[in-house]
């Protein structure tokens, strides 16, 4: 009893410990001299300089790095690192797009298949990691590898990539954090629960909900696997080594392997249980608990409140104008908060203005609101102000 409850402490444990060893690194690809930069092939680069630090380029809409993959790169290697520096952009300048592309060729040399995994690019320094294990099977036959580079930009710095391989530690630890990453109430809560999955990527482990799309399977897939196989055992264990009869083990073998099951039930139920109970903490600190003026509500920040907000404004109107984030759902929720007035989803009819979180849209000194640059109301007024960029205008009437 005692054993069994410590190996239960220690399994519980082990999600908030930390796993000292860093990934592998199996082969470098970095800059630091002519040298190293005569190993890759280039296009599209203006104004090449190569520092110890990296290359630094100019972009002028298209320019790309690539070279043959490194041995064992579909077979070996779970990740990779690529070091690049978006330097402060200057008028006119913008990064379309960094990517990484996987190429399979043709006998003839051209390109039978393309896989392009997009990178979230943000100013200064940038360390991009990609769980490349999570694209294997949609490689081919990964003639190529290259990092691409679209928009018009001064001094990008390149310093190259890093391949990665996680030990079989790592990829166990991997799989027990991710089991204990819970999902957090969304708009989908209400008709699907993603529950627990299972990555072997540590990197990702602690940020499978955001990108749970690439992180492995199921827990649900290894949990039927693990039962299927745990009674097989238990069979082929009772027929090779029992000496009882098969009518006393059977007994036995029906208890243990319901047991087992009950044992896996009790740990799905307590982690759904932890998952509930961390939610409505959660929604009580940020949301119930706190001032009208600050609280906010999972993804949706302070938007009920300003739909409140907006109905004393717009309850003499048949129908409103509005400037949302985004049409879903905020649009949907707008006609219940503020019914009978509904806002107007075609070409404006209306003098009121309902705007929330646009930051593109000011109000300057001609009273009339602006948006690109355009006016696109008559003059006016802001005749409720929620928050700075959060606001209902009213157009003068004549």
């Amino acid at each position: 009893m005692r054993r069994g409850i410590l190996i239960a402490a220690i399994m519980i444990l082990i999600p908030v410990c930390t796993f000292a060893a860093s990934p592998k690194v199996v082969e470098k690809w970095l800059i630091h001299n002519e040298e190293e930069m005569l190993k890759w092939n280039a296009a599209g680069l203006e104004q090449v300089e190569i520092t110890s630090e990296g290359i630094f380029f100019d972009l002028e809409e298209k320019a790309a790095f690539f070279r043959s993959p490194p041995e064992g790169f579909k077979e070996d290697i779970d990740a990779m690192h690529a070091y690049i520096t978006i330097p402060e952009l200057l008028a006119g300048e913008n990064i379309e797009e960094v990517a990484l592309l996987v190429l399979s060729l043709k006998d003839d040399g051209e390109i039978a298949h393309r896989l392009r995994i997009g990178f979230t690019i943000e100013q200064g320094s940038t360390d991009i990691y990609v769980p490349l294990a999570h694209y294997r099977k949609d490689m081919g036959s990964a003639d190529v590898i290259a990092i691409s580079f679209k928009g018009n930009a001064k001094n990008i710095k390149f310093e190259g990539i890093k391949f990665l391989k996680h030990s079989l530690g790592q990829k166990i630890i991997a799989s027990w954090r991710s089991f204990w990453i819970l999902e957090p109430f969304t708009p989908h809560t209400i008709n699907i629960l993603v529950g627990p999955v299972i990555t072997t990527d540590y990197m990702m482990a602690d940020d499978w909900y955001d990108n749970w799309h690439l992180n492995g399977i199921s827990a649900n897939a290894y949990m039927l696997v693990g039962i299927s196989l745990f009674g097989v055992a238990i069979l082929f264990y009772t027929g090779l080594f029992s000496k009882r009869k098969w009518e006393d083990d059977r007994k036995r073998i029906v208890i243990i392997f319901f047991v087992f099951i009950a044992s896996i039930w009790i740990l799905y139920d307590f982690r759904m249980g932890v998952e509930f109970v961390r939610n409505v903490a959660i929604d009580h600190v940020q949301y119930i608990s706190e001032d009208e003026e600050t609280r906010t509500f999972r993804d949706r920040d302070r938007f009920y409140d300003f739909a409140k907000f907006v109905k004393s404004f717009v309850k003499d109107r048949e129908t409103y104008e509005v400037f949302l984030p985004d049409p879903w759902p905020y649009f949907g929720s707008m006609r219940y908060y503020t019914y009978p007035s509904i806002p107007n989803p075609g070409d404006p009819v209306s003098d009121t203005w309902v705007v929330y979180e646009r930051e593109d849209i000011v109000l300057r000194e001609d009273n009339k609101l602006y948006h690109a640059g355009e006016a696109f109301t008559d003059a006016g007024e802001v005749i409720g102000q929620f928050s700075e960029r959060s606001f209902v205008f009213r157009e003068f009437t004549n």
